[in-house]
């Protein structure tokens, strides 16, 4: 056991406990066959940035990409409609770079376009929330996605969003294209300030 600067306490499984800087577990979910999933508490003024770590993502269909809204208000009012959001998408496979973008949308992206529903592919995905809780400024998104298209093929991407009113996000529901979330973990988390 190791105690540095008298709060920070280093035992011999690598356990961290005392006060430190880093990324706060807020809430997990685990969706099995189903439509959506939402974290519709946690999101506030507690934390300037969160992050989102979604694995082992799998959809009922084929060609699927996942997509998120924004909630605002305590129960939770979720935006859209087009014109609510703006986003620019980069993906890459062994094949080349596809790049895109749109200003004028109903809904972020936050998946790599096309991911297959056979057992073995699957997606990856952390997603970045930046100022959700500040009024006066448009919330973003960056998010880093990697899977496996419905060919079997490795594809990831960089994907940057933003909600284009100056309101205080208090939500995140994700959700695929076209079909339901059939299994995974999604994990939020918020970066101590």
């Amino acid at each position: 056991e190791t105690t540095v600067n008298d709060n920070l306490t280093v035992t011999g499984d690598l356990s961290v406990t005392g006060a430190h800087p880093g990324w706060v577990k807020i809430a997990q979910n685990t969706p099995s066959s189903a439509a959506t999933t939402a974290f519709e508490s946690g999101i506030d003024s507690t934390y300037d940035v969160y992050m989102i770590v979604a694995t082992n993502i799998h959809s009922e269909v084929d060609d699927d990409d996942l997509y998120g809204l924004v909630g605002t208000g305590g129960t939770p009012t979720y935006a859209d409609s087009t014109g609510d959001y703006q986003r620019i998408q980069f993906y890459a496979t062994t094949g080349g770079l596809t790049a895109g973008g749109n200003d004028n949308t109903d809904k972020l992206t936050f998946g790599i376009v096309d991911l297959g529903n056979a057992a073995d592919e699957a997606l990856n995905v952390v997603i970045y929330m930046y100022s959700p809780a500040d009024a006066t400024s448009y919330t973003t998104f960056y998010s880093t996605p990697a899977g496996q298209n419905e060919s079997g093929d490795l594809r990831m991407g960089f994907n940057w969003g933003q909600y284009d009113a100056s309101t205080a996000v208090t939500a995140l529901k994700l959700f695929f294209s076209k079909g339901d979330i059939a299994s995974g973990t999604f994990t939020l988390y918020g970066l101590q300030k």
